[in-house]
């Protein structure tokens, strides 16, 4: 599809001009939808999406595509209806179990997420970005033993994972349990994602920051943290600037961070 390489005006013209010849032709609506989307015009998107289910009900793509409208939207409580609502008509889609998992967790309602990334591990059992999902999910309902396991099973599969070699780290460095913690492999797990991919991502400055602490390496971990906020503020990331000042003034009086199953991104 021409959205799909980036020529997303061509392609909404396109999808026009074939509702002109056939107004309800449930594929081009879908696609003018998408490619709506595409262009950050959600509320366009959600109407054409709603005008597919105004002639089909039953249509799963309808509700599937509506609901990730409705997310991007911010309107959480109708886009966990309408992932239910196409899940009903297509329970076996591993995709739709996913996205219904994360607008869950969106929702705070992590016990139902859970529910849901664990069937489509039923139905996609190597699925590292659901087993990924899965982990973080448990991180969030402070379940930080199930945490780091589904985390070391993700990267049994996907080796190479950047967010549960991330989430694993922060949780080994940062778990409130001292009998889960491990400074010297979230260490090394943080130094080898800093060499590979976090050399200007200040997230992963974050996680090696927590990683030195724990290892009681307190200057590297306050010189990380440093050029963390000097990213983040370059990056106009506020809030993650504000949570690593926060961080700051707990390295530079020697206390190790304690804050596992938050996200380095949020807390």
């Amino acid at each position: 599809m021409w959205w799909r390489s980036g020529r997303v005006d061509d392609a909404i013209r396109e999808y026009q001009a074939a509702l002109k010849i056939t107004p309800e032709s449930p594929v081009a609506r879908n696609n003018l939808g998408s490619a709506f989307l595409k262009q950050g015009k959600v509320d366009e998107a959600i109407q054409e999406f709603r005008r597919v289910l105004s002639r089909d009900p039953q249509s799963f793509k309808g509700h599937f595509n509506l609901a990730g409208a409705l997310l991007r939207s911010g309107r959480v409580t109708e886009a966990v209806a309408e992932y239910e609502k196409a899940l009903a008509i297509n329970p076996d889609f591993t995709q739709g179990h996913l996205a219904l998992g994360h607008a869950l967790m969106r929702a705070e309602r992590l016990a139902e997420a859970i529910a849901q990334f664990k069937i489509a591990l039923q139905l996609q059992p190597g699925y590292a970005h659901a087993r990924n999902s899965l982990a973080t999910a448990f991180a969030a309902k402070q379940q930080w033993g199930e945490a780091i396991r589904c985390w070391r099973e993700t990267l049994e599969i996907d080796p190479n994972n950047v967010a549960a070699q991330s989430g694993l780290a922060w949780t080994l460095a940062t778990a409130p349990d001292p009998t889960l913690r491990n400074g010297a492999e979230a260490l090394a797990i943080s130094q080898h994602l800093s060499q590979t991919s976090g050399a200007s991502n200040p997230v992963l400055l974050r996680v090696l920051a927590a990683a030195y602490a724990e290892a009681g390496r307190f200057p590297e971990a306050i010189e990380t943290t440093e050029r963390g906020i000097a990213l983040a503020t370059s990056q106009d990331h506020a809030e993650l600037a504000a949570l690593l000042q926060g961080d700051l003034k707990l390295l530079q009086s020697a206390q190790p961070l304690r804050d596992a199953g938050k996200s380095p991104i949020t807390r």
